[in-house]
Order: C-alpha cells, then structure tokens, then sequence
C-alpha cells in the first residue's frame, strides 16, 4: 500500500544537522508516509548516520551532483500521493505534514502548498491544534512571480504534478526551487498556510545563502518571462521583481565586504528603481563592514 506522503531529504556534509531533521520528521503527527534520503556524495559522517536510521528511512546514495539532482532522484523513487521536500539543515514542527495534508485533501484544486518558516527553533515546542480553522490565502502566479521565495523545506506538492513538470532543474546551482514554484504557479494555484511550522537554519555555506544565487534568480526570472504564456501580465513587475534581486544581491555583497561589486549591483538596483531609502540602506551594510573590517 503506498503511502499518502513522501518527504525527500537531500543530504550532503549535514553531518551536525541531519539527525536533528530526521527527528522532525520522525516527530510528525501524521505518520502515513516514507522518508527518502538521498546522500548527495557526502564526505562527512552523513552517510553513517543515516545508516542508523536504516529501518525507517530509505537511504539512496550517488556522486555529488547538486541538490536538484538528489531531489530529482528521490522523486523516482517516491510512492507517495504527495511530495514533501526538507533540506537536511532545517526541521519541521510535528504538525506541519498534517496540517498541509489536511488543507490539499480539503481543497483539490490546489496543486501545492507551502508553511511559514521561522529562525527560532522554540517554534518545535510550540502547541498548535492541527484541527482549528485553516487560516490560508491562494497564490496566484502573479503572487508567486513578484514574491518566489516560498522555501524548499516547507513546500508540499501533488505527486502527478511534479513529474508532469519533470521536477527540478539539475543545470541550475541554485534557484532551482524558484524556477520550479514559477512553473507549478503557471499551471494552477498555490497556497500559503498562515503559521511558522519551519525551522530555517542560518548556515552560511548553504545553498540559498551563496551569492552565486542572485545570478541564478536573475536567469530564471528572464527565462520564465521568455516563455510564458502570462509575459505580458508579469511585465509590469518584472522591474520590482529584478529591484528587489539585485537590492538583495547588493546588501549581502556589502555585508561580505565586496565593496566594489557592491557598488555595481547597487547601479544595476538603479536601473530598475529610484527609491533613495534602498540606496542609504546599502550605504549602511558598506559602512558597517568596512568599519568591521578596521576592528
């Protein structure tokens, strides 16, 4: 008998995080579902730990090849109605699976949802009755094209859906998650579920936080926009949308210290915005850390 969810986990070098993830999963109130771990070439201990979870999760292994790769390969091999995504860092509250498994069977037209997320890890102590009144509002593509960042690890999806799309893009780094909530979007809607039930960790070196990611976001956005059906419509906020990219792209350049790189973004930033506030605000992040740098 399949299960009704699958929850892919891709792991590499996640040796200091992975069990505090698979005891998230593990925790869920709703327990009709498998765990896939796909050791994405780790040289750590990761793949050691996950053998010692060997009776409850399926452990898959290949070369690295990026984590749209590892995802990908989960995906063949899941059996579940549902697809559920979490990055090996991060961990869920235990009503997290039962509360978006509740709102897509209540609401078939939806072809994926996603949680809150929160930074404070507090929030898996938390009480909250998975049978109160959902409190969630529909995405439109419009919605999900001018605010994309819906987070990989809160993110549920139709199982039907996700290989009608061919799941993630392995050409891609990073964006990949973008790329592919753009394309879900296109095709039906998406719903935000009102409460944090995500614990994002704050690691530098992972994927969303490279600054390599900003080019990446920049490719899709033009891609999709090349492609789509709805270009017209999105147009108008194409230049916000690349705004707020390359404003972003300019802080965390400021903030790492690239002050010369910084200054281009922040004319790139120009050439979609004129908002004075976003330029003194990148001001800020360059005097911080070049005062930093002198202490």
């Amino acid at each position: 008998m399949s299960n009704q969810v699958s929850v892919i986990v891709p792991v590499y070098n996640a040796e200091q995080y992975i069990e505090r993830c698979l005891d998230s999963i593990f925790r869920q109130t709703f327990q009709d579902l498998e765990i896939i771990a796909t050791n994405d070439g780790s040289t750590d201990k990761s793949f050691e730990i996950l053998r010692e979870h060997s009776d409850s999760i399926t452990i898959l292994s290949q070369t690295n090849r990026g984590a749209s790769s590892a995802r990908n390969l989960g995906i063949r091999e899941a059996a579940g109605k549902y697809i559920a995504f979490i990055d090996a860092d991060d961990c869920w509250h235990p009503a997290k699976l039962q509360i978006q498994v509740r709102l897509m069977e209540e609401n078939p037209q939806l072809l994926a949802c996603y949680t809150g997320k929160t930074r404070e890890l507090d929030l898996l102590a938390l009480e909250i009755n998975p049978d109160a009144p959902l409190k969630f509002s529909t995405k439109s593509l419009s919605d999900v094209f001018r605010s994309p960042y819906l987070g990989t690890s809160s993110f549920m999806i139709k199982r039907s859906v996700i290989d009608y799309l061919g799941g993630f893009d392995e050409a891609l780094k990073t964006a990949e998650d973008i790329d592919l909530y753009l394309k879900v979007a296109s095709q039906g809607a998406i719903a935000e579920i009102d409460q944090p039930l995500v614990f994002k960790a704050r690691i530098d070196d992972s994927l969303g936080g490279q600054l390599s990611s900003y080019r990446d976001n920049l490719y899709v956005v033009d891609r999709f926009l090349s492609g789509s059906d709805s270009r017209n419509e999105l147009q108008a906020s194409a230049k916000v949308v690349k705004a707020k990219i390359y404003y972003d792209w300019a802080k965390d350049l400021a903030w790492h210290g690239h002050t010369a790189e910084c200054i281009l973004r922040s004319a790139q930033h120009l050439g979609y915005s004129r908002k004075v506030k976003d330029l003194l605000s990148i001001g800020k992040f360059v005097g911080k850390s070049l005062l930093e740098k002198k202490t």
